[in-house]
């Protein structure tokens, strides 16, 4: 490798380490890198375990008023039922389930961990979640945003009364 290629290379690792964006929680700083590919691979698909616990199966959905339904109805939801029950179908979560979860606190402790473990090897899921409180869980997500180079709307912040605390 040339002079001039190891230096492109010093630079360009230069560069690279510069754009990850510190956030201090706890008195510790953390360095965040924007997530990958892979990482919102991951993120949707622990969001969808955590949505899978609320997923109810027809009967489940429909065993408060379940006599009051027609019979043609009931067969329906009980065929549906036990196809789930064997298998061949399975209830999923909705995206919009999924995308809800995203902004509860065990989701944006799972977005730090997995913005921030590239930088922490050393960082569990348990460690970042004791960093992620309720009182800071909206800078948090800000500070995510801006590092994936996102800026939330103004007046977005749910704290402050915006749009989205509406």
């Amino acid at each position: 490798m040339s002079e001039t290629n190891a230096a492109d290379l010093t630079q360009s690792n230069s560069a690279a380490l510069a754009a990850p964006g510190a956030i201090t929680l706890n008195g510790k700083t953390l360095y965040l890198s924007p997530l990958t590919t892979a990482d919102f691979a991951e993120l949707r698909e622990r969001l969808r375990e955590m949505a899978l616990a609320s997923v109810q199966t027809p009967l489940q959905a429909l065993a408060v008023d379940f006599e009051k339904l027609p019979a043609a109805m009931r067969a329906m939801a009980m065929n549906e039922a036990i196809a789930q029950a064997s298998g061949s179908k399975k209830a999923e979560p909705t995206k919009e389930a999924i995308a809800a979860l995203a902004g509860t606190l065990d989701g944006v402790r799972l977005s730090l961990f997995l913005s921030a473990r590239k930088l922490h090897p050393g960082l569990t899921r348990e460690m970042a979640t004791e960093f992620v409180t309720e009182e800071n869980k909206f800078a948090v997500i800000a500070r995510q945003l801006e590092i994936e180079g996102v800026k939330p709307p103004e007046g977005d912040d749910p704290k402050a009364g915006g749009s989205a605390g509406s």
